[in-house]
This record gives structure tokens, sequence and C-alpha cells, in this order.
């Protein structure tokens, strides 16, 4: 299937899906405010030229779980999405892991295994607040976790074989 018979589904579950090789400048699987979503869980995404998964403009209240997300830019995204649940998933090989942008607020990544990410584990933007990581590994990436922001928690995580485990950059 290609991505934008997926990017105008209103549905409660998505499971068992693979989707790979995506070189369109779409995101693989986006949805957006209007998307009713509340599961994505069991897909396979990977090599694809942006995200294994991105949650855009006020995609809120979501749960991510135990999908296999690699070779992508970023695993998992999050733009202006707020008070979602990212837990259980594989994330390896990515540019980025997990990235939440400005506007991405109250989310919990928790029991992730992000391995390998070329620039970061995890990115908070600047204005990304009040967001949650723990309990996850973090291990043979660039950074663990970079910070741009403010109000965010970090406990309980293993960070290990990193360059960097924990970066923290302007006022967070």
């Amino acid at each position: 299937p290609n991505t934008n018979s997926l990017k105008h589904i209103l549905a409660k579950t998505i499971e068992e899906y693979e989707e790979q090789d995506n070189n369109n400048d779409d995101d693989q699987f986006k949805y957006d405010k209007d998307e009713l979503i509340s599961e994505i869980q069991q897909l396979n995404s990977y090599n694809n030229k942006l995200h294994g998964i991105m949650l855009h403009e006020k995609s809120d209240q979501n749960v991510i779980e135990n999908n296999v997300l690699y070779g992508n830019t970023d695993g998992i995204a999050l733009w202006h999405s707020s008070n979602n649940i990212i837990q259980n998933n594989s994330i390896t090989e990515n540019n980025r892991g997990v990235r939440a942008n400005e506007g991405s607020n109250n989310n919990i990544i928790t029991n992730n295994r992000i391995l390998t990410s070329a620039e970061y584990g995890v990115y908070f933007y600047k204005n990304a607040n009040n967001n949650s990581v723990n309990d996850n590994i973090l291990r043979n990436n660039s950074v663990a976790i970079y910070i741009k922001t403010e109000k965010n928690t970090i406990s309980k995580n293993v960070i290990e074989d990193n360059i960097t485990g924990i970066y923290f950059l302007e006022g967070a």
C-alpha cells in the first residue's frame, strides 16, 4: 500500500502492518489532528526517507507500542503532539530515535530499546516540555538524550556505550 492511503485512515487501531523502502518525501505513517488513531502497534517501518511514524499537528493521546522502526531519518517524530505514550518499541539505526518538536508536551517515552542512532537517541527541541523518558535502554548512540528545553524528567534509563550520555543545551 502507498502512504497516501494511510494518511486519511480514521480508525482506532493500526496493527501488524509492514512498510519499507519509502523513498518519497511523504512520511511513512503520518497522523494529523483529524485522525482518530488511538493505538499504533506491531508495525515494521524501515528504510524510509523521513519518519517511521510521525504524529503531526495535535495528534494527541495516542499509544505507540510494540513496533520495529529502523533505517529512517526519525524512528518516531512528534510535531505539536502531546499526551502520547511511546512504549516497548525497538528503535534502531535511525538518525534520531525519538524526536519531539516544539509544542510536543507531556509525552511518556518508556521501556523502549533505542540503539545506534547516528545523531540522537531521544531529542527534545526547544519548547517540548514536561516529557518523561524512563526505563529505556539507550545504547551505541552518538548522543543518547539531547535536550534543548525545560521541565523534562529522565529516570531509570540504561545509558551506555554512547559518545555522550545526556546533553543539556540552552536553558534546559
